[in-house]
């Protein structure tokens, strides 16, 4: 099963709430993220944290390129679209790239200049 979510901001406190076991139920989860309030962190952390539990991404693409958010000491986009797959019968190698790697999670300097990480994921340490 798929679950695609989009819904303008409200993904947060719903994955929040969402019953971890749920999310095993479904291989793949497609999600575009937004990022309204650089206040909203730990929100953030914990539902990434969740679902990293569960599900690798495979795929990062950044919706509406000329609205960044400053996240830290780093710009990322304000609208994220991540693709996941189950970790449960798949096998991942782990990856030690510097990231954001080019052309598949960067998107280089917007018509403004400024520089966008898409790779979200590396922002966060979750093994703490």
């Amino acid at each position: 099963m798929i679950l695609k979510i989009d819904v303008e901001g409200c993904e947060w406190d719903a994955l929040n709430d969402l019953n971890p076991d749920i999310l095993t139920h479904f291989k793949y989860i497609l999600i575009e993220f937004h990022f309204l309030e650089p206040d909203n962190i730990k929100l953030y952390y914990n539902v990434l944290k969740k679902l990293k539990k569960t599900h690798q991404v495979f795929y990062s693409r950044c919706h509406m390129r000329r609205n960044i958010i400053i996240f830290g000491n780093n710009r990322i986009c304000k609208y994220l679209e991540l693709s996941y797959i189950i970790r449960e019968g798949n096998k991942f190698i782990k990856d030690d790239s510097i990231y954001p790697i080019y052309d598949f999670d960067y998107l280089g300097p917007n018509e403004k200049g400024i520089e966008i990480n898409l790779n979200l994921l590396k922002l966060f340490d979750f093994d703490n």
